[in-house]
């Protein structure tokens, strides 16, 4: 009878051991059963007697006493236990095609309780996956980045379970860029930046460099209305550029930018137009159609100037009265080397003043007089006006309505003006558009009148 009740008691304690074990405690969440471990099966006999071991027999028929200590207590977890104020932050990336990247650097950032951002970065490994563990319960921001993929990055409230947070770098469209300067290749520096809305988690922009070789492939810039820049400097010079394209998805736009070192020169006097006398103090500025070696100067007393070393190209060049909103702008072209002489006459050319008539509020009006032999596409978008706005000779603004040319010489135009109505900040839609040729005689004013 004592080996059966000892035979009893031994069941019923393993018994109680496999029904606890069984459970599953996931992520710091309270594990089902935690609190029921009170409830005693109908079956069992004194589970608990006091000061009483359960008992066995040996080979040789004797009792023995098995030394059984009960299960570890499972402490109850309430909303103060760190593991409730703890969130693992886990995941994996992976390029377009659903291959793992590694040395992806993953930042995790949220704010502390003193309002200080708190950083926390790491790498993915060879199967492209990454993990945070035991970090403090709260609002993360959560990237992914690495050189020549545009980053990813995505708001993760905090939780108690593990939460998985994947990312896919990369896409089927592809920008690949080439820099060079007098034919061999130059490191530069590159952005691109979306002129569409911003929408959700894309970057806006993106920044990064081209390698020793001058290259640059970017993977997973949207599709799409896209300007890009490029800036370097060697020695003294700086080279800059802005292109605009619109970029089709899934295909690879290959761009080759082209620089020369700058070696021309131009010098001249400004003088007044009726008397020919020189004239001192006028702000001169020089702008190069690649966009960069742009210079300044001050004509001295005798109305001298002189810009240089520039680069080849076509080129304008603005003459301000201060203090006014005279303007002279003088267009040209230059070779390689090549050192021109250009005196600018002031004040006695025409001026050309274009109205429109009941423009809406917050519309502007921009226009640019372009010199023989540019021709303004029949379709133009919104991109390509900006373009022309901002690289070619005689160009106006004006919120009002009514733009104008001043100091337009006599010549042969192509007149674009255009009024855009602004939606929000870096978006507009197009109100009208007036493509003309004009022809500017000796008239001292001429005025142009428009409704859209």
């Amino acid at each position: 009878m004592g080996v059966l009740v000892s035979v009893a008691l031994l069941i019923g304690f393993l018994g109680y051991f496999n029904r606890d074990t069984d459970e599953t405690i996931s992520g710091g969440n309270k594990a089902t059963g935690v609190n029921q471990t009170s409830s005693t099966p109908t079956d069992a006999v004194d589970t608990e007697p006091e000061n009483t071991s359960p008992k066995t027999t040996n080979g040789a028929g004797d009792d023995i006493e098995v030394a059984v200590s009960g299960p570890e207590p499972i402490a109850e977890i309430s909303e103060e236990t760190p593991q409730e104020n703890e969130i693992h932050l886990m995941g994996r990336v992976v390029d377009s095609k659903g291959q793992p990247m590694d040395w992806v650097e993953i930042k995790m950032e949220r704010m502390d309780a003193a309002g200080e951002t708190v950083t926390e970065t790491m790498t993915t490994d060879s199967d492209g996956r990454y993990a945070f563990e035991g970090t403090a319960l709260a609002e993360y921001t959560v990237s992914a980045a690495k050189h020549g993929y545009v980053p990813i990055k995505k708001i993760v409230a905090g939780q108690t379970l593990p939460t998985n947070i994947d990312f896919v770098l990369g896409s089927d469209t592809v920008i690949d860029i080439l820099v060079t300067l007098d034919g061999y290749a130059m490191a530069s520096d590159v952005q691109l930046v979306d002129t569409r809305p911003y929408e959700g988690e894309r970057f806006p922009y993106y920044r990064a460099s081209t390698d020793d070789d001058g290259r640059l492939a970017i993977r997973g810039w949207p599709a799409g209305a896209t300007m890009v820049s490029i800036f370097s400097k060697e020695g003294p010079s700086k080279f800059m550029t802005d292109r605009f394209l619109s970029l089709p998805k899934g295909e690879t736009t290959e761009l080759v930018f082209e620089f020369t070192t700058p070696s021309a020169s131009i010098e001249g006097y400004l003088m007044a137009s009726e008397t020919d006398a020189m004239i001192g103090s006028i702000l001169l500025e020089f702008e190069s159609s690649a966009g960069r070696d742009n210079q300044s100067t001050v004509t001295d007393g005798t109305g001298f100037y002189r810009f240089g070393p520039l680069p080849p190209g076509t080129f304008k060049m603005m003459a301000t009265e201060r203090g006014t909103k005279i303007t002279k702008v003088v267009s040209g072209e230059l070779e390689m080397n090549e050192e021109i002489r250009v005196d600018i006459s002031f004040y006695d050319d025409c001026q050309v003043i274009c109205t429109v008539e009941n423009i809406p509020s917050e519309t502007r009006l921009s226009g640019v007089l372009l010199p023989p032999g540019v021709e303004i596409p029949p379709d133009v978008n919104r991109d390509e006006l900006v373009e022309f706005f901002v690289n070619w000779v005689e160009r106006a603004h004006s919120n009002d309505g009514v733009a104008t040319f001043t100091n337009v010489e006599p010549g042969k135009y192509t007149l674009v003006l255009a009024a855009m109505h602004t939606i929000e900040p870096g978006e507009y839609t197009l109100e009208g558009l007036v493509v003309e040729p004009i022809t500017v005689g000796d008239e001292s004013e001429i005025r142009l009148d428009y409704s859209f």
